[in-house]
C-alpha cells in the first residue's frame, strides 16, 4: 500500500486495531524463527507477556527517540483519542499502548520496511526465547 497523505490517514483507533494484529503477528513470527518447536502453551504465555499494554507502552517509550516528525505526530494524535477505562492498565499506560499500536498499524500499511527496522531495534527488550 502506498504512503498515506494527511487527508486519508485512517482514524487512530482503526490504526490501533491493525497495529495490534500486525504486532502480534510479528511477535509470533519472531518466536517461530528463534524457537520453531516451542509448545503452543508456552508460546501463548510468551505472547501475553509481550503483547500487554504495559509492555507496549514501554516499547513506545524506547522507540520514541527514533521516530520522525510524522510518526511522533501520529502517536500524539493516537494518545489523545478518548478511551474507555482498561481493567488492567491505568489511563496513561492505555494511551501509550494505543499510540504504539496506531504507529505499528500506520507503518504496517504504509511503510513496512520502516516498521521492520523499528521493531528490530526493540528485539533486545524481548524476553529470551527457549523451547
Amino acid at each position: 500500500m502506498s504512503c498515506f497523505n494527511v487527508a486519508n490517514v485512517p482514524h487512530p483507533r482503526v490504526l490501533a486495531m491493525v497495529g495490534d494484529a500486525a504486532y502480534e503477528l510479528w511477535l509470533c513470527e519472531h518466536v517461530v524463527q528463534h524457537a520453531p518447536n516451542m509448545r503452543a502453551n508456552k508460546l501463548h504465555q510468551w505472547l501475553i507477556q509481550h503483547a500487554c499494554g504495559a509492555f507496549q507502552a514501554k516499547l513506545l517509550e524506547v522507540l520514541t527517540p527514533l521516530l520522525n516528525e510524522a510518526e511522533q505526530d501520529l502517536i500524539r494524535r493516537a494518545r489523545n483519542v478518548p478511551l474507555t477505562a482498561s481493567r488492567r492498565n491505568d489511563r496513561l499506560t492505555t494511551q501509550q499502548a494505543t499510540a504504539f499500536e496506531a504507529l505499528v498499524g500506520w507503518l504496517h500499511l504504509s511503510q513496512p520496511e520502516r516498521l521492520a527496522a523499528l521493531l528490530a531495534s526493540a528485539v533486545p527488550l524481548l524476553a529470551p526465547i527457549t523451547d
